[in-house]
């Protein structure tokens, strides 16, 4: 598993630290359509239920993100996101409400990963792939150190300005 060491060393830090079980992930594939991307779906079975402190105060894990899912999909078509693909993206996270994150292919195992923040008119940081926007986000949180499975520790996502 990709995030299985993230996983083991978010336990050593309060708060809860779970993936969802086999079920849950076909309740996911069906309410956000299949497939999904199979990093995702690691994610989702390492920590989709919490991360401990990573992504607090962000919509990421199970069931919120299903309960979310069309009122992402309809944010990013009212803000005119022309990155956004209602047949191929697969929105993912919401954080507070203002700022909304998308895989840009449900095909492709690893992703890349785009976030558009409302007002603005264009993309305003992008990942190569769905476990970058993880790891960067790791480092960022000041989770324990963990070498990113491609052997880098890459900065939060590259503004596109």
């Amino acid at each position: 598993m990709i995030f299985g060491d993230l996983a083991a060393s978010l336990r050593l830090e309060k708060g809860l630290v779970c993936g969802i079980s086999e079920s849950e992930l076909t309740e996911l594939r069906t309410k956000l359509g299949s497939p999904l991307p199979g990093a995702y779906e690691d994610f989702m079975r390492s920590l989709g239920r919490g991360a401990g402190k990573l992504f607090v105060g962000t919509d990421i894990f199970f069931p919120q993100v299903i309960d979310f899912q069309q009122d992402m999909k309809d944010f990013l078509i009212e803000e005119g996101v022309e990155e956004y693909s209602a047949d191929e993206s697969v929105a993912f996270a919401s954080h507070q409400g203002y700022q909304v994150y998308w895989m840009n292919s449900r095909n492709e195992f690893d992703p890349t990963v785009l976030m558009h923040q409302e007002g603005e008119s264009h993309v305003l940081s992008r990942w190569e792939s769905f476990s970058d926007f993880i790891w960067s986000h790791s480092t960022a949180a000041r989770a324990p150190q963990i070498d990113h499975p491609a052997g880098s520790r890459l900065p939060l996502g590259e503004s596109m300005k």
